[in-house]
């Protein structure tokens, strides 16, 4: 089964409800797949990687500049976090989640992510930007756990680990 498969069925099935529209979640798996295509992580670069449409290149670009500045979208984010947090926990005691700081390139920013280690690959199940001052901050990461635990389903007791700087 390809990638395209499993999302639209993941995307498409009546139980996920975290994005409201069928035309954003079109956008985003669209964007999925010109990633897939494309291997390319820029906004340019879905835009260019966007196929079985038949608009020009520059109306890719411009709606991947759309839906990323999409404030329902934004919104949503939480939601679809917390709908593949449920998804990947679900069936298990004690997962092991790791929570870590890492830098956003050229940029003065980091991202705070919670992933879970899966066949020797880490998946994100919940993730914030912050600025670089506010890297190791008890009170962000304080405000990160609360919001990851009402993510996690009931009954999983996750064991939490971070390094030594949180």
């Amino acid at each position: 089964m390809n990638l395209s498969t499993i999302l639209n069925t993941f995307f498409l099935m009546s139980s996920f409800s975290a994005i409201k529209d069928k035309r954003r979640i079109t956008a985003v798996l669209d964007c999925i797949n010109a990633l897939n295509e494309k291997d390319t992580l820029t906004l340019t670069g879905l835009g260019r990687g966007m196929k079985n449409t038949k608009t020009k290149v520059k109306h890719c670009i411009k709606r991947v500049c759309r839906l990323l500045g999409n404030p329902h979208l934004h919104r949503e984010r939480t939601g679809v976090y917390a709908y593949i947090t449920d998804f990947l926990l679900k069936n298990v005691k004690h997962p092991i989640i790791i929570v870590d700081w890492s830098p956003v390139n050229h940029v003065d920013k980091q991202i705070l992510r919670a992933t879970i280690p899966i066949g020797g690959r880490a998946f994100t199940l919940y993730e914030e930007v912050h600025p670089e001052c506010k890297l190791g901050s008890l009170a962000v990461h304080k405000a990160f756990i609360r919001r990851l635990a009402t993510m996690v389903p009931k009954g999983v007791i996750p064991i939490v680990t971070t390094d030594a700087g949180v």
